[in-house]
This record gives C-alpha cells, structure tokens and sequence, in this order.
C-alpha cells in the first residue's frame, strides 16, 4: 500500500501470488476504459499470449480473463479440460491446451472491475483450496492499490499541466 508507481505494485502483485499458489505463472490485465484488456504484467507466459494481448483489442468476455472481469466472479479451471471448456481466444493461440490448472481473479473495487489477476500451470501441481482463497482475499486489496496509484499518476499529471500554465503565464505578465 505504500508504492504508488504502478507497475511495480502490478510486478509486486504478481511475484507475490506466484508465490503465494506455487505456480510458475501468472497475469495482471488491466480494463481500460474502452472495456478491453490491457496485459500489464506477466510471468512465464508464451511468446503467442503477450503478443495477442498486446497488439489486439480485446473485449472484456472474449477470454479467460476477460470473462473474469465481465462476471467479477473468480474463474477457477482445475484440469485441462476445464480449462480447455471455457477457453475461446485462447484456443485460437494454442498455448491453452498446455494449461493444467488456470485460475482467473477479478480486481474489483467500488463495484467495478479494474482488472483480473490469473495465476495458472503446465504440470500437474495444484494448489490448495486455502492458498486460492487467500488470493481471492487479498484481491481487493490489490484492486484499491491500482487504484490509488492511478489517482496517483492523474493528480501528478495535472500538477505538472499546471505549473507549465504558471510558467507560462508568469512569462506574459512579465
């Protein structure tokens, strides 16, 4: 709660409920106003899965993730064929028929949906009922802290929109 820069809350987040599950790897997508997902931060995540979420547009519902963020609802996936069931534009890449476990974690605050934290494998480890809960718990947490450090970066942009006014106009006084 006390770093306002945000990716490293996203990078801090993320290490930490890997860390957490015991899992290899993870996402942070943020939904930006457009309710679309924006991959923020990711760990061992394929090459074909950063690209998509980075180069194209991609609606809340139209993935994992994204179905996360419409429902605010956690989407846990505990074999490959669960997995396998719900994946739409994850199909389309490939790399969802090695996902062993998935686990998807709505960011939720003042009833709306800031982001989605998923967490997921390729081998064969679980984790434990309790550890999945206590990131479900914690999610609110992470979802104030994005947002604080949002309003964070909005207030230090028009701090600095405002002294270039006053520069400027303490130069057409003078």
């Amino acid at each position: 709660t006390g770093v306002l820069n945000l990716q490293e809350i996203l990078n801090l987040v993320l290490d930490e409920a890997l860390g957490i599950v015991g899992l290899e790897g993870g996402t942070i997508c943020l939904v930006t106003p457009d309710e679309t997902l924006q991959l923020a931060a990711h760990r061992a995540t394929a090459e074909v899965t950063i690209r998509d979420l980075t180069t194209n547009k991609i609606k809340v519902g139209q993935c994992l993730c994204g179905e996360c963020a419409r429902t605010r609802c956690p989407l846990i996936l505990q074999n490959r064929t669960e997995v396998l069931e719900y994946s739409t534009r994850e199909s389309t890449r490939g790399e969802i028929i090695n996902f062993n476990f998935h686990a998807a974690f709505p960011l939720v605050t003042t009833g709306k949906c800031v982001g989605v934290l998923c967490v997921f494998t390729r081998t064969d480890k679980k984790p434990p009922e309790r550890r999945l809960k206590l990131l479900e718990t914690v999610t609110g947490q992470v979802a104030l802290a994005i947002q604080n450090a949002r309003l964070y970066e909005e207030i230090q942009r028009h701090a600095g929109q405002l002294e270039c006014r006053v520069v400027k106009r303490t130069t057409e006084l003078a």
